[in-house]
């Protein structure tokens, strides 16, 4: 993870960068020698140095500081996985070769079914086979190893992976610092030039790189000079930045060889079936009768062969009349069967139009241009004469 010491240390690099652009092997741009580095310098040596028209430039951190974390937590690639083993599939022969080396995983996916090994430091070719075949033992009694090669006689399908490890890494919190550089000269003239070259460098960049591989947030503050000390012949210059730097950890992470899925069913999980209305509506088929649209009705299996879900105009609340559709029949729409509604008599093919809450038989089967009369009690209410007629 980065620490205050990681952008003290970026921030005296750009530094040395700026002040010495060919090299410290080459003149600084001041024409004098120049130092940098991360603290505050020592008073005799930089006494002795401006003595010597060597000036001084410092990265000092202040104590300020705060919590900027805000951003969502997510897990980088820092160093991809390497393997160094090869594993090469004929047929239900399984041929290990190359280097072995921790960490490695070593998986079969035999039959659909995997089978994984991790490869321990003592390993060689020889023992990773024999081991792979003894995890196989329980279902496949007839799998050997012969050296380096593993041989599966009853399976038909062989699948060979290996795979190794990454180092990821999570940014957990981010902190706002405040830092302070410093221009320790023996003449205001070298201190401006190195001013004037150090604070346009430090306005133009937006990012420090951390060693973590992370980017810190770099925001110029201001600065301003003190001749305080010009008798002593030192002038200096105060330059304050701020620095906003992740806080990281890091782990390995194992590379995906095989998927499992482990999905079981429950009735009691069930959900109401949905359906599209028309003009784009949704609606969902549950306990109670919806109304609208014409479609056909939908089969359902064998388990519900004794309901039928439907949407069709049949459907309508008391009192309303309902749509003459010839040859488009009533259904009932619920999820489970329920009791019929109470009536007060029993008439032999009787279409019953109730409220929303009713529930039609299942299968019943007569046209919506009513053909019965006679009036009934559906779930209570007393149905409209023109939507019951008696059969003949």
């Amino acid at each position: 993870m980065a620490d205050v010491t990681d952008v003290l240390n970026a921030l005296a690099g750009l530094a040395a960068g700026i002040v010495y652009p060919n090299g410290t092997a080459a003149p600084s741009i001041s024409g004098t020698p120049v130092k940098i580095y991360p603290g505050w310098p020592v008073p005799n040596v930089l006494e002795a140095d401006l003595a010597q028209q060597r000036a001084h430039i410092s990265v000092f951190a202040h104590e300020t500081e705060r919590n900027t974390t805000r951003f969502m937590r997510r897990w980088n690639t820092v160093t991809p996985a390497s393997v160094t083993l090869a594993a090469a599939v004929t047929g239900n022969a399984v041929a290990l070769s190359g280097t072995v080396s921790v960490p490695q995983n070593v998986m079969l996916l035999v039959n659909g079914k995997p089978y994984a090994y991790a490869v321990q430091p003592a390993d060689t070719l020889n023992s990773i086979a024999a081991a792979l075949a003894t995890l196989l033992h329980s279902n496949y009694p007839a799998a050997t190893s012969t050296g380096s090669i593993l041989t599966i006689p009853t399976a038909y399908s062989v699948i060979a992976r290996v795979g190794g490890f990454a180092t990821v890494q999570q940014e957990i919190g981010r902190i706002e610092k405040r830092f302070q550089l410093t221009i320790w000269a023996d003449d205001p003239g070298r201190r401006s030039g190195l001013a004037q070259a150090i604070v346009p460098a430090l306005m133009d960049t937006a990012w420090l790189q951390m060693p973590d591989g992370t980017a810190a947030r770099l925001i110029y503050r201001g600065g301003h000079d003190s001749d305080e000390k010009q008798k002593s012949r030192l002038y200096k210059r105060d330059i304050f930045v701020t620095v906003e730097y992740a806080v990281t950890k890091q782990a390995q992470a194992a590379q995906v060889l095989a998927g499992i899925e482990n999905i079981t069913p429950s009735g009691a999980d069930r959900r109401p079936v949905p359906y599209e209305e028309p003009h784009g509506r949704q609606a969902n088929f549950g306990p109670g009768i919806r109304a609208g649209g014409h479609s056909p009705v939908r089969r359902l299996p064998a388990r519900h062969a004794d309901q039928r879900y439907r949407r069709d105009c049949a459907c309508s609340r008391v009192g309303e009349r309902p749509p003459r559709q010839q040859g488009v029949r009533c259904a009932a729409v619920s999820t489970r069967q329920l009791p019929a509604p109470p009536m007060t008599r029993p008439l032999p093919g009787l279409l019953i139009f109730g409220d929303t809450n009713a529930h039609l038989s299942a299968g019943t089967n007569q046209h919506c241009s009513a053909a019965n009369a006679g009036p009934v009690r559906a779930g209570g209410a007393t149905a409209h004469p023109d939507h019951q007629r008696r059969a003949d």
